[in-house]
């Protein structure tokens, strides 16, 4: 399938092998998230290389300084030695609870300031800005910039809409190839590829807006939208924490920590912390901090 694409070296650089790597990569990871499967596919080490870009308490602690080349992918640099030989068995837990614990100053949404980068990395007029699809053969995916604002420095806005037209690309049943041998999918995802040859011309409508500052904090109205529509933990109600690698947290965390916005959070961890006071058990609400401690943020 992938060497067809090589027939015509002229035309190689004409395909946009970027997009249809990360529509192949969002096909297995939506459906991941959909259907509860164990297994994934497509270009996982693009996700790898993405947590441990934007969130270093996920990365291994690398013997020796991580030096980015002048332009070299940027992925290159995560080479070298590390402290733990080997992944630790069962360590769904340990992840999970450094997504849960980690700190609004602990997610970087411009990692790569300060990498010498070719300029068409650096092109904003482009793809990066644009709300459009990304399409590889049978699979369509959004590309929503918008909904990543903060990795251009703006600000966050709630959704006002849904894009339905990927229900007509039987996007919600997670399309694939079988049963469909000899379909021509350029003619099939016309309406999806001439959406994104537009990608250009409609780049400017997708951003736009107020330059965000790290000391003007984010919209209050943004973040009760949120907390609606989200899960703020991932670890299980009551796991105790264990010592070492595969350490876990719990959600009692959620009505120990001062960092709630929402008034309905506060309101319901005093009335759990009264109520385990009067009942002796206050120790409970004691946990120690697993967030790793060695890890230098950048300016």
């Amino acid at each position: 399938m992938w060497l067809n694409a090589l027939v015509d070296p002229d035309e190689v650089q004409n395909i946009s092998w970027g997009s249809a790597a990360l529509s192949y990569l969002y096909h297995y990871l939506c459906g991941a998230s959909i259907d509860q499967r164990k297994e994934l596919g497509g270009p996982m080490v693009l996700l790898q290389l993405w947590a441990w870009e934007r969130m270093p308490t996920l990365r291994p602690s690398f013997i020796g300084a991580l030096v980015h080349e002048p332009y070299t992918p940027c992925g290159a640099k995560w080479k070298g030695t590390t402290h733990i030989g080997n992944a630790p068995r069962f360590s769904v837990e340990h992840y999970r609870d450094q997504i849960s614990l980690i700190k609004p100053g602990q997610f970087l949404w411009t990692p790569y300031a300060n990498c010498m980068l070719p300029d068409y990395c650096r092109d904003v007029t482009g793809c990066s800005h644009c709300d459009t699809y990304l399409v590889c053969w049978a699979y369509v995916e959004a590309h929503e910039a918008g909904l990543v604002r903060r990795q251009f420095n703006q600000y966050r806005k709630i959704p006002q809409s849904v894009d339905r037209m990927l229900k007509e690309a039987d996007h919600l049943e997670k399309n694939n190839r079988r049963g469909k041998k000899g379909t021509n999918w350029e003619e099939t995802r016309q309406f999806f590829i001439g959406e994104c040859d537009m990608r250009y011309e409609r780049f400017e409508a997708t951003l736009g807006g107020a330059t965000m500052y790290n000391n003007i904090p984010l919209s209050l109205g943004y973040m009760a939208w949120y907390n609606r529509i989200t899960v703020t933990y991932l670890t299980q109600v009551g796991v105790q924490s264990t010592v070492g690698m595969n350490e876990t947290a719990s959600d009692i965390r959620l009505f120990t920590t001062d960092q709630e916005i929402d008034p309905r959070l506060r309101q319901i961890r005093e009335i759990v912390r009264r109520t385990l006071q009067s009942m002796n058990h206050a120790d409970v609400m004691e946990y120690p901090a697993s967030q790793r401690q060695d890890v230098v943020m950048p300016e």
